[in-house]
């Protein structure tokens, strides 16, 4: 009768750490550019792919600065890059429709700049006999 005899060696598997000295800028969109007249509106800025952290965040109304720089740290993606988003809260008037505002990112002595132009909407409503109605109205020109 024979027996074979199995050894199993298992060895820790080390991580590794590969660092680089490489730089990845931001790319930088503003996905929603509409508002609502007189109500309280947040406009969104994305900074998707860049490494390593931090970026600057800045706004701007007609090339004057609206909110100053704000250093945002991210959050790393699974492809090891970083993604962050910036905020700007306002209440858009009639004098904010066709302005070119800018959210403006900084990475690493490199600034990216997305200018837009705001779309306004005004809420209107009216009633008739069975319903109350609301329409947003975005005057697109």
């Amino acid at each position: 009768c024979k027996y074979l005899l199995c050894r199993l060696l298992i060895k820790p598997i080390r991580r590794l750490s590969i660092y680089t000295n490489s730089l990845a800028p931001p790319s930088v969109s503003v996905p929603q550019k509409w508002v609502l007249l007189e109500k309280e509106s947040q406009l969104e800025c994305h900074a998707r792919g860049f490494y390593p952290p931090p970026v600057f965040f800045s706004w701007t109304r007609e090339e004057e600065v609206i909110q100053p720089a704000l250093q945002v740290e991210g959050e790393p993606s699974p492809d090891g890059f970083y993604t962050a988003v910036n905020n700007l809260t306002f209440y858009p008037s009639k004098e904010d429709q066709n302005v070119t505002f800018s959210c403006q990112v900084s990475h690493r002595g490199s600034t990216k700049e997305l200018d837009f132009r705001l779309i306004i909407g005004e809420i209107i409503c009216w009633w008739n006999l069975n319903f109350f109605h609301i329409y947003i109205n975005l005057n697109q020109k």
